[in-house]
Order: structure tokens, then sequence, then C-alpha cells
């Protein structure tokens, strides 16, 4: 101590604003490469065992709705034989607000990568590499099934980092299964009343939520001061995270029932697979608000490959073949020539 979060800042590699969707492309992606979530329809059509798709960011952004005063969000969602999936995009205000970053908020944001590289290694008997350019851009995801209220989920999530003492594969999904994930944040050294105000407030039911819905325990967390220097480093309980706070982890998974399910019922009024309902949270109207979206200048949420996948067993039987072919020409099978 202390670590230095500003080393090597001038060659961080930033991460580039994603394309609308891209999240919920890896996600079909990853359902294609998991077909026994399918099943076939009496009509011939392929359904998925999910009410829901989305990503934990999502679910988030729904749980802390209650409590949150200054954010707005908007989500896009569209039906697809019985299954809603649901995509974040962001807002005119969001919008301005990146565009309006100052070098010292794009390097506080830096801060948590270049944390998360001193703390984690590829391999336990290794040293972490912290002369490296920090690249913001890797991320390593896994993918959830779960049920709420009678609903059932899948939904992607980043994580962070695992705890173990021996290596872990992480392509091997039973030693996935078993790894203790553990979540690496940044905050404040010594904080003033008024950060620890808007701690309990706002970024303790943050944290609590975005490690509640993927069932990590721990969060371990560097505190910094202003330049960028951690002094020491704290482990949150995630089980006593939501104690004595003004928030209720009741209430924000009463909120995700009752959103999900109302808008289940919207998704089955309206009928349409084409159509996208455009969902807008305004803090300053405390309502949320949607629009159904119809027409050829709607861009769809879902790729047109996935959709002749899930509307035609037939035609994932063609693409089986093709992906075959490719595994004989060049070895591996190349996803991206389909897609």
């Amino acid at each position: 101590m202390p670590l230095d979060l500003n080393a090597g800042i001038e060659n961080v590699q930033r991460k580039s604003i994603d394309p609308d969707y891209l999240d919920i492309y890896h996600i079909c992606q990853f359902i294609y490469n998991h077909q026994e979530h399918l099943r076939t329809s009496s009509t011939g059509q392929m359904e998925l065992l999910a009410d829901f798709v989305t990503f934990r960011g999502v679910l988030r952004q729904i749980m802390c709705t209650p409590y949150q005063r200054n954010r707005d969000y908007r989500l896009m969602a569209t039906c697809l034989n019985g299954t809603t999936y649901i995509s974040k995009v962001e807002t005119s205000d969001q919008r301005n607000q990146a565009e309006q970053m100052t070098r010292r908020e794009m390097d506080m944001c830096s801060w948590g990568f270049k944390f998360e590289q001193y703390c984690t290694t590829p391999h336990p008997d290794k040293q972490p590499v912290t002369n490296a350019p920090v690249n913001e851009s890797q991320e390593f995801a896994c993918v959830y099934r779960s049920k709420l209220n009678g609903l059932r989920l899948i939904y992607g999530a980043e994580m962070d980092c695992i705890k173990s003492d021996v290596y872990v594969d992480l392509k091997d999904p039973e030693q996935l299964r078993l790894a203790e994930f553990v979540e690496l944040k940044t905050a404040a050294y010594k904080m003033t009343q008024r950060q620890q105000q808007t701690f309990a407030n706002y970024k303790s039911l943050n944290w609590w939520s975005q490690s509640f819905l993927v069932g990590i325990d721990t969060i371990i967390t560097g505190l910094r001061d202003d330049n960028g220097l951690v002094h020491d480093i704290k482990e949150y309980s995630v089980r006593e995270l939501h104690r004595h706070k003004p928030w209720s982890s009741a209430a924000t998974g009463t909120f995700l029932s009752n959103f999900l399910h109302e808008l289940k019922a919207i998704m089955h009024r309206i009928n349409d697979s084409n159509a996208v309902v455009m969902i807008d949270y305004k803090p300053a109207l405390n309502k949320i608000q949607y629009s159904v979206l119809r027409g050829p200048d709607v861009k769809p949420i879902l790729p047109e490959w996935y959709r002749q996948m899930m509307q035609d067993r037939w035609f994932l039987a063609g693409v089986r073949k093709f992906l075959l072919l490719c595994s004989h020409i060049s070895g591996t099978p190349d996803w991206k020539a389909v897609s």
C-alpha cells in the first residue's frame, strides 16, 4: 500500500460504446450453442424454456427503481414464441453525460479496472501483472437461469473474478458452477458524511442487487483517496449489506416481480412478434411509461438469423449442416459467418 490506480493510465484502452442490442446478440449466440434449452412446439416453431431473456444490468436497474431518484433509463423489449427479450439502451440524458465527461471523470472510471488488475491473476501460482495497459473492453460473462414467482429467467452477467487456491478452467461448466465468484469495487477512503449518506442510499443498493442476482457473497473494496491511491481493502458481506439501510431488499424483489409480470401481460395483449415495446422511467415524474413501436423504421432487437432459427426447425437443421461443413473446411465452426 498504497496502490496507485493512476499507474499507466496514459495507456489505458477505454471501453467503446457498444451498439444497441449487442448484449442480446451475445445471448442469442449462447442459446444457439445450448439448444438443450429449446423445444419444438406443436406448430413446428422453436420455444425457449424461459419467460424472459436479458442481462443482469437490466434486472438490477428495475429492482432499484423504487429508490432511484436521479437517473432515468430506457428499456426495449420484444416477444418471440412466448419469450420476452429485454435490452437496455442509452437515453439522451445519459448520452449527453457521457459526451461531456471530463478527463478527470474518465480517469476515475478507469480506477476500478486498475484495481481489478492489482487484485487478479490468470493463475493462483502467479503474481498479478500490473505493468500492462488496462483494457476496459475485456469481459468474462456467465449466463444464469433463475425463477421469480413463477417466471423463468435467463440472463447474462459480466463477472470480475473467482476466489480460488487452485486453477479453475473457465471453459468447464462444472467447475464454474462450483466456483466462488467475487465482486471487486472501489470506494472513498474515510468517507465524508455526505459520501456515507450516498453509499447508504444508493451505492450499497446497487452493489447488493448486482451481487444478489448472481449469488455472490463477498465484495472486495479498495478504499481510495481523491488522488487514486488505495490505502486499505475492505470486504463486504452481501448478506449483511442490506441491514440498517434506508432501502428494503424485499421491496426490490417485489417490484421486480410485479414489473416483469406486468410486462408479460402487456406483451401477451400486443401479441406481435415484430413489435418493440419502449419502456421509459423518468424519476422526475416517478412513473414508468411504455409505448409500442411498429414499422420498417424500428430497429429489431433480435438478429434475423435468430428469428428464422426460432420460427423454423428446418432452418435450424440447415444451420447445423452449414456449421458442420465449415468445421470440415476450417477445422472449427465460424459462427460469425452465419450471423
